[in-house]
């Protein structure tokens, strides 16, 4: 796929358990030299956010990293984003973040990346790319420090199957349907690590 199809879906995202505190990072990536990749991008992101206000998830809940410093997502005059997509922006809100929100009860997470991919790398800014290698290491302290029963991970991006290996059944792993072609679940890991927890992954791409 070339940078022009990245793939824009529609979402219908809900904190299914009462029991659980629904928690979510959303990554909006690089703004790319292509305009219309770049506005697909915002406006992907956009939408998930909208889609996760409206499904019981709270401004708090939410940790927004954009490359526009001031967005307003949901339309209510208020300016969303909580910081600047970055490397070390993702790995404080998995890292530092989440620990605002340690409670007695189980936490899902829900992490929604879109943008750019390249060869396993998501393209965070336009001289900066995080590996996937990083997004698993990070993803697995956060899920080590915090009482997250679920964890969920959508990779909104083209090329988004380089991130998936298939060497252990600790992870779903969900692609959706391309050109011609049915979805499919296999098990993996991001990069072919290994996660002790499990963790959901869906992909836009399954190459």
């Amino acid at each position: 796929e070339s940078e022009g199809d990245l793939p824009l879906g529609d979402y219908s995202l809900a904190a299914y358990s009462p029991t659980r505190t629904p928690l979510a990072v959303i990554v909006a990536g690089a703004v790319s030299n292509n305009s219309q990749v770049a506005s697909q991008i915002s406006l992907v992101s956009n939408r998930v956010y909208r889609a996760l206000r409206n499904h019981g998830y709270t401004a708090e809940t939410i940790y927004f990293l954009s490359n526009s410093p001031e967005q307003d997502a949901d339309g209510d005059g208020h300016n969303d984003v909580d910081a600047i997509t970055s490397a070390d922006g993702l790995r404080y809100a998995l890292q530092e973040w989440l620990q605002d929100f340690q409670t007695e009860h189980p936490s899902s997470l829900l992490l929604f990346m879109a943008g750019v991919g390249k060869n396993g790398r998501f393209q965070s800014r336009l001289d900066e790319e995080i590996s996937a290698e990083q997004l698993h290491l990070w993803l697995s302290n956060a899920e080590a420090a915090n009482t997250i029963e679920q964890s969920a991970v959508i990779l909104e991006m083209n090329r988004a199957g380089a991130w998936i290996g298939t060497s252990t059944p600790a992870t779903d792993v969900i692609s959706s349907a391309t050109s011609g072609r049915p979805s499919a679940t296999v098990s993996g890991t991001i990069s072919g690590t290994i996660s002790d927890r499990n963790r959901i992954v869906l992909t836009a791409t399954d190459a």
